[in-house]
């Protein structure tokens, strides 16, 4: 029983601070680094939470001690670290490999060679000198850079960057009615009828577009998305 309850209280703290997490750090930017500073960070919440509950599982006057808090941070320390040191390798190793195998499938299989129909786009952005013309067949990739938008769009066979004072979200909205327009990141757009190859990595797939030497990621939050479009 006292087993139980110290998983218990151990799982409790996973999803307390998953839930004040999520909000400000989307997975699209989890990392290894930012993983393992999480496990330390809950490790630590677990320890804290293994001594307040002493007084229900140990019948000791000393529970409220220093020195019980002091153990039961480097008891859930000790453990936990053992147990994560084996469960983060496996993990990078099983999404690395998935990735892959998914981006070697989807470079036999489809067809990013799509043809669409030319279509004029305008972008506007609050000042009018910054607005931009382009025929959507040209666009090739959008990359949100602070509180700019670089837009690259081939011409004659050169790409060509734009930059306009707007944010992703806002020219994801003007694009909306182009199917073969994704979003792959929070900072990236991509059109991806100009893919030349997906490769995968464990934090994803990286597209390489082209005529340009920029490499496009897709965060795994978009891996999902981006699969579903590419079977259209």
């Amino acid at each position: 029983m006292i087993s139980v309850i110290h998983a218990l209280v151990a799982v409790a703290d996973l999803f307390v601070l998953s839930l004040i997490i999520k909000p400000f750090d989307p997975e699209e930017t989890w990392y290894v680094g930012k993983e393992a500073c999480f496990i330390s960070a809950l490790l630590l919440l677990v320890g804290i939470s293994q001594f307040l509950i002493r007084d229900i599982i140990y019948d000791n006057p000393a529970n409220w001690s220093f020195g019980y808090f002091i153990e039961e941070i480097k008891n859930a320390y000790l453990v936990g670290i053992l147990f994560f040191l084996i469960l983060l390798p496996l993990n990078f190793i099983r999404l690395n490999n998935r990735h892959i195998r998914n981006a070697q499938r989807i470079n036999a299989l489809s067809d990013f060679s799509k043809s669409d129909k030319s279509s004029e786009v305008f972008v506007e952005t609050k000042l009018k000198s910054e607005s931009l013309h382009f025929d959507i067949r040209n666009f090739l990739f959008a990359r949100a850079d602070g509180n700019y938008i670089e837009i690259f769009i081939e011409q004659h066979g050169l790409v060509k960057k734009n930059i306009l004072r707007m944010t992703i979200k806002d020219l994801e909205s003007n694009l909306a009615s182009f199917y073969n327009i994704v979003k792959t990141h929070r900072s990236y757009i991509v059109n991806i009828n100009h893919i030349n190859e997906v490769s995968g990595n464990a934090q994803g797939y990286k597209l390489t577009i082209n005529n340009s030497d920029q490499v496009v990621p897709v965060s795994r939050a978009m891996i999902d998305h981006f699969n579903t479009l590419l079977k259209r």
